[in-house]
C-alpha cells in the first residue's frame, strides 16, 4: 500500500515536469480515484498524449488515463485487504477490552470524582467563599445565609444579599418586587448554595448555616407541554401537586409566581390557597414570589410567615412622562408598593401612549379592586 502511494506521488511529480505545469495535481470523486486536474492552458499536452478527458470544469479540465488506474486499482485492492485483516483485530482488542470493564468503569468513576473535588477545591479557594455549617435534622428546620451571591456570577457585579429562615416566626417568605428587579435570581441562588453546601463545597456568602434539606422542590418559569397537550398553566398546577404531594418539614419550596398562568382572580385564589396549605399542612422552609398584593394584606402578620421585597427606588418623572425606577437588587423585609409594571415596559421601548392608557387603567383596576375588597371585609 505504502508502494502504491509512493508510485502514485512519484508520477504526479514526474507529470509536473514533463508537463511544465506545476499546478496540475489529483483529485477525487465518486466514479474516478486519482483523476487530474488540469487549467485550460495546459490541456494541450494532455490531449496531444492522450489522456481521456472525463469532466469540463470552470477553472479547468479533468483528465484520467490507464497507468493511473493500474495503480489506483492496485491501491484499492490492497486498502481492501488491510480493513480486512483488520477488523478481526479491533474485535480481539475490543473483547480485551470489554473483559475488564469493570476495571475501567471504576476508574473512570475514581477520575470523574477526583475532577470533582479538585474543582471544588479551586472554586473554594477563590476569594468570597466560606465554609458552611450544614446541621442534621432538627424539629424547627432553620437557615441564615449572609452577603450571599450567584455562585456564577461575578461577585465585583453581584449585590450580595441575607436571607433568614426559622420555624416559628418566618418560615415562609412572601417577596414582592418588580419584573427585573432580582427576585427570580434570588431564588435559584438560595437553591444552588445549599446543593453546593450539601456536597461539601464552600459558598459564595459570608456566612452560611442551615439544617440539612432532604429535597429541593421548585415552581420557577412559564413554559407549556405541546406533546402531552399540557398549557401553562396546567404545568404550573402539574408542578404544585408535586410539590403539595411530596415536600416535607425538611424540604425547601420554591415558587416563583404561582398563578400567572390563569385569570387574576383565579391566579390569585390558587396561589392563597396553595400557600397556606403549605405553611400549615407541609410546615417547610418556603420562598414565595408575587405580583399579588391582595395576597400580601391576607398574610401580614400571619403567624410563621414574613414579608420580603426587592428592593427599588422610584425617579421622578419628567414632564409627561410615566414613572421611572432605578433597581437596587437589595433584598429586606417590607413590601413593594406596585409592581412597575409600566414602568418595564417604558424600558423596553413601548410606545408612549400605550404606556399612558396602561397607567390609567392600572389605577382605575386597582382602585375598583380596593373597593370589592373593603366591601369584602365589612361584609
Amino acid at each position: 500500500m505504502t508502494h502504491s502511494k509512493s508510485l502514485l506521488k512519484d508520477y504526479l511529480s514526474d507529470l509536473r515536469k514533463s508537463s511544465n505545469c506545476p499546478r496540475v495535481q489529483y483529485s477525487h470523486n465518486h466514479r474516478f480515484k486519482y483523476q487530474l486536474d488540469v487549467p485550460h492552458e495546459n490541456a494541450p499536452y494532455f490531449y496531444q498524449n492522450r489522456y481521456k478527458c472525463t469532466s469540463k470544469l470552470k477553472n479547468g479540465l479533468r483528465f484520467f488515463c490507464p497507468k493511473l488506474s493500474q495503480i489506483s486499482n492496485e491501491l484499492q485492492a490492497y486498502e481492501l485487504e488491510y480493513r480486512e485483516r483488520l477488523v478481526p483485530l479491533l474485535q480481539d482488542m475490543f473483547y480485551r477490552f470489554y473483559q475488564y470493564r469493570n476495571v475501567w468503569n471504576n476508574a473512570v468513576a475514581c477520575m470523574a470524582e477526583l475532577d470533582v473535588m479538585c474543582s471544588m477545591a479551586m472554586v473554594s479557594r477563590e476569594g468570597g467563599m466560606v465554609r458552611p455549617r450544614v446541621q442534621g435534622k432538627c424539629d424547627k428546620p432553620f437557615m441564615e445565609i449572609k452577603g450571599f451571591r450567584h455562585p456564577c456570577i461575578n461577585s465585583d457585579i453581584f449585590i450580595p444579599n441575607d436571607i433568614r429562615l426559622d420555624f416559628d416566626t418566618q418560615r415562609v417568605l412572601l417577596i414582592t418586587g418588580p419584573n427585573m428587579a432580582g427576585k427570580s435570581t434570588l431564588l435559584r441562588s438560595v437553591c444552588l448554595l445549599v446543593i453546593m453546601a450539601q456536597i461539601g463545597c464552600y459558598v459564595p456568602a459570608l456566612s452560611c448555616s442551615f439544617s440539612v434539606v432532604d429535597q429541593i422542590y421548585t415552581r420557577i418559569g412559564a413554559s407549556d407541554r405541546i406533546l402531552e397537550k399540557c398549557s401553562t398553566f396546567m404545568v404550573e398546577l402539574s408542578e404544585t401537586k408535586s410539590i403539595i404531594d411530596n415536600a416535607n418539614k425538611h424540604s425547601l419550596v420554591i415558587m416563583d409566581e404561582l398563578g400567572r398562568g390563569t385569570a387574576t382572580y383565579d391566579g390569585y385564589a390558587i396561589a392563597h390557597s396553595v400557600l397556606n396549605h403549605i405553611r400549615e399542612v407541609k410546615q417547610c422552609r418556603m420562598l414565595f414570589t408575587t405580583h399579588y398584593h391582595w395576597l400580601v394584606d391576607d398574610f401580614r402578620g400571619v403567624e410563621s410567615v414574613e414579608l420580603y421585597h426587592m428592593k427599588i427606588e422610584e425617579v421622578e418623572a419628567q414632564e409627561g412622562g410615566t414613572k421611572q425606577i432605578r433597581f437596587l437588587y437589595r433584598f429586606e423585609r417590607g413590601t413593594a408598593g406596585f409592581s412597575f409594571g409600566v414602568c418595564v415596559g417604558q424600558m423596553a421601548g413601548l410606545p408612549k401612549r400605550v404606556l399612558e392608557r396602561a397607567e390609567a387603567k392600572a389605577i382605575t383596576f386597582q382602585k375598583n379592586l380596593d373597593e370589592v375588597r373593603e366591601k369584602t371585609r365589612q361584609k
